[in-house]
């Protein structure tokens, strides 16, 4: 699914920490580099997936604070 193209940054909203992912899916996740999750569940398990990502925010958030999430990754210049 991402192998075939060239991302710099994957956003991913998650599902339900009950819910089932497919090793797949969780695997190309693993290995997109820059990982941006997003949930609704604000004490989101996604350390049970063994996903690490650069950031986490829980939906519905501020475009502000996807900005800073942003900034803080990859610098001011890219976002203004």
């Amino acid at each position: 699914m991402l192998q075939s193209k060239s991302f710099d940054i994957v956003f991913v909203s998650l599902p339900s920490p009950d819910m089932k992912l497919p090793e797949n899916i969780l695997a190309e996740l693993r290995a997109s580099g820059v990982l941006f999750a997003t949930s609704i569940y604000p004490d989101h398990l996604f350390h049970l997936w063994k996903l690490d990502p650069l950031c986490f925010l829980t939906e519905p958030f501020a475009v502000q604070d996807l900005q800073k999430a942003l900034d803080q990754h990859f610098g001011r210049s890219h976002f203004v």
